[in-house]
């Protein structure tokens, strides 16, 4: 795995409590991302992307591991929880890893994946880049990490997303559909 510095240390053969990935995409500056401190008190261990800021993994509670890419695919399903900028790909791989997922969004269509993911039960109210202090990432952990009916409908729409045949699906349409002209 690209970027996991000791995956056992990550790890540790269960789940990891919170995952908090591509936050150095959504912030300006590494020091405003907050993400170490929200997980401090919480109980929570965190894998915290690096991003584009480039997050350094200094003076860090032993609890925070900061990674390079790591595929959301292996990750997140060890995961109790998804913390991410809201890219349509990134929140696609939460749900189908069947994890509640906090949005804090940057641009372009995250406001819309945030406000979705929340809407369908399996999030935590939304953030914009410019509210993710500390404090408000600690709140959003603590609401993903302890909200069970939140992490059964996550869990139950990863299943039946899952279980779709999306690639069939749409070749399927796209046969009916230009294959008519």
């Amino acid at each position: 795995m690209v970027g996991l510095p000791n995956r056992s240390a990550v790890c540790e053969g269960a789940l990891v409590t919170t995952a908090v990935v591509r936050c150095g995409d959504v912030v300006r500056r590494p020091t405003q991302s907050g993400a170490p401190t929200a997980t401090t008190n919480r109980r929570v261990r965190a894998v915290v992307h690096r991003g584009a800021a480039g997050l350094a993994a200094t003076d860090l509670p032993a609890e925070v591991h900061i990674v390079d890419d790591v595929p959301h695919d292996w990750l997140f399903p060890r995961c109790v929880a998804v913390v991410h900028h809201g890219g349509a790909g990134t929140t696609a791989a939460g749900l189908r890893a069947g994890r509640p997922s906090g949005i804090v969004a940057h641009i372009g269509d995250q406001p819309f994946w945030g406000r979705r993911v929340h809407e369908l039960g399996v999030g935590a109210p939304p953030l914009r880049r410019h509210q993710a202090s500390a404090e408000a990432l600690a709140r959003m952990v603590e609401t993903l990490v302890a909200t069970p009916v939140m992490a059964a409908r996550a869990a139950e729409l990863g299943a039946v997303i899952r279980a779709e045949d999306g690639v069939g699906r749409a070749v399927e349409h796209l046969e009916r559909h230009v294959g008519e002209g």
